[in-house]
């Protein structure tokens, strides 16, 4: 814990505008005792809790005093996707419950005079390809529910991946596609996003270096209509 503090203030001093606790939830005893000293020590940043939305109410609650602002996820108001994409078909629940506890804490958002955030709640919202119903429901709840209390953040950086067992015909299509492009599956999935007709940006998360160097390969590779319709068929989507 005395190192975390470190770190903390280490940030402060450096001129960090926030310190961003990504997916913390099984340290929060020791990063509760390490704000406790940090800010024994002037400490004033504030803190951000960044999250999937899957939280225990019990774990938000021993945040309450140590964070500014929450930015969790709201993935799913659906079940069913979330059983099928996240293997928690609890996670609306979840996840409503969790962001309930949060703006409880910080009330609405305020801001300082440079823009920044300095309390409150952002949610974030990934739109998923075919499912836009399940994104139109997450944003109702919403704001049926917290009204402009809460701001939220919609993405659309949405990026398969490939070779999942679950999906054994779009698997096949990837396969047969990168060997006729000679490139790996991930850049032909890519491909895929970058031929999407709402013009999806895509965001590579990953710091390796071979990954990143053939998913790049993507940009000189245009799927012809009918290759993009076919992989979006063996997903086992539906023609509208």
């Amino acid at each position: 814990m005395e190192r975390l503090a470190e770190i903390f203030l280490e940030l402060q001093e450096k001129g960090a505008a926030n310190l961003n606790l990504v997916t913390g939830a099984h340290y929060v005893p020791h990063i509760i005792s390490a704000l406790e000293l940090a800010r024994g020590k002037e400490m004033s940043l504030p803190v951000v809790y960044n999250s999937s939305g899957y939280e225990s109410v019990e774990t938000i609650r021993r945040l309450d005093g140590y964070v500014d602002v929450y930015l969790p996820d709201m993935k799913y108001m659906e079940p069913e996707l979330a059983a099928a994409f996240s293997n928690a078909r609890d996670y609306p629940q979840a996840a409503q419950s969790a962001i309930a506890e949060m703006m409880r804490q910080t009330g609405p958002c305020q801001f300082a005079e440079d823009g920044y955030i300095k309390r409150g709640t952002i949610v974030r919202h990934l739109i998923l390809p075919g499912h836009t119903k399940n994104s139109i429901a997450v944003l109702k709840y919403l704001y049926r529910t917290y009204g402009e209390d809460i701001f939220i953040s919609v993405m659309n950086q949405y990026t398969p991946v490939w070779k999942n067992e679950k999906f054994p015909e779009l698997n096949k299509v990837l396969d047969r596609l990168a060997e006729k492009y000679g490139v790996t599956q991930n850049a032909i999935a890519v491909a895929w996003i970058m031929r999407h007709p709402a013009g999806i940006q895509t965001i590579v998360g990953s710091t390796n270096l071979k990954r990143i160097q053939d998913i790049s390969k993507a940009s000189d590779i245009v799927l012809s209509r009918e290759e993009w319709y076919e992989i979006y068929l063996a997903a086992g989507k539906m023609l509208p």
